[in-house]
């Protein structure tokens, strides 16, 4: 019987749809559920002839967070030493962060890596990202950190793209 579930279930759910699922069996059915709608949260009950019984679709919304982004964009005050790129932020939803991919874009006479850390110093020897020229580090919707960022790049006058929302 849990197999048939398990197959009803996987049968319901196939070509992509993501949903949460939970089922159960019982002695006898009624009348025939309703249609069903892809990325809901869904309930199933069978009989025990495998038989569906009812189904309980619950559609969730999700928001999508907005806001305006603030410039973060600079430059490598001194080479070799980290330096804050923002301050800590507990309202933060999102950072994007690019190395730019040309010697030209940096700023500087040859390309080179641009390190990122969260909550501590940036440093080239170990523990912070990497972000290699043409490198980005992007959030996206979340989850996001709202520790302080730190970066630092071998020379001074190095410049990068940066934006916080």
């Amino acid at each position: 019987m849990r197999l048939l579930a398990t197959l009803l279930l996987a049968l319901l759910l196939a070509g992509g749809a993501q949903a949460q699922t939970t089922a159960q069996v019982v002695a006898g059915c009624g009348a025939p559920p309703a249609p069903l709608t892809v990325g809901s949260q869904l309930t199933i009950t069978i009989d025990t002839t495998g038989k569906l019984c009812t189904a309980t679709v619950a559609t969730a919304t999700f928001a999508t967070p907005t806001g305006s982004f603030t410039d973060r964009s600079s430059s490598i005050a001194v080479g070799g030493t980290s330096q804050q790129l923002a301050a800590a932020n507990g309202s933060r939803l999102r950072l994007q962060i690019q190395n730019p991919c040309f010697a030209a874009g940096e700023g500087i006479g040859t390309a080179e890596s641009l390190f990122v850390n969260f909550g501590a110093a940036a440093s080239s020897a170990g523990g912070s990202v990497e972000l290699a020229p043409c490198g980005t580090y992007d959030t996206g919707a979340g989850p996001v950190t709202t520790q302080q960022v730190n970066v630092v790049a071998a020379t001074g006058g190095h410049l990068y793209t940066a934006k916080e929302m």
